[in-house]
């Protein structure tokens, strides 16, 4: 009876060392596509509060537009042709 007792002790002890599989384990690894092609980034894509956040500069660019970023008034201005567009950071 200890040898049953002492081999199932083994046995849980071992299984609770082995690593999940991937199928169980959450990937924070975020994939941009851009018309249908992979981009790549420069900085990692980051998930909080069940929001995506991606790299502006790196997609923009891609476009074919430019970006202008001034930090004092947390003022962010993207140019793609004709069209600016401009976004303030933390403004409801």
């Amino acid at each position: 009876m200890k040898k049953i007792i002492l081999l199932l002790l083994i046995v849980m002890g071992i299984t609770i060392l082995i690593p999940l599989p991937p199928a169980f384990t959450q990937s924070s690894e975020i994939n941009i596509l851009l018309n249908q092609k992979p981009l790549a980034t420069t900085v990692s894509s980051i998930i909080e509060n069940d929001r995506i956040f991606v790299p502006a500069r790196n997609i923009v660019e891609a476009l074919g537009g430019r970006i202008t970023w001034f930090p004092a008034l947390k003022l962010l201005n993207i140019y793609i042709d004709n069209h600016t567009v401009s976004l303030v950071i933390d403004d409801p």
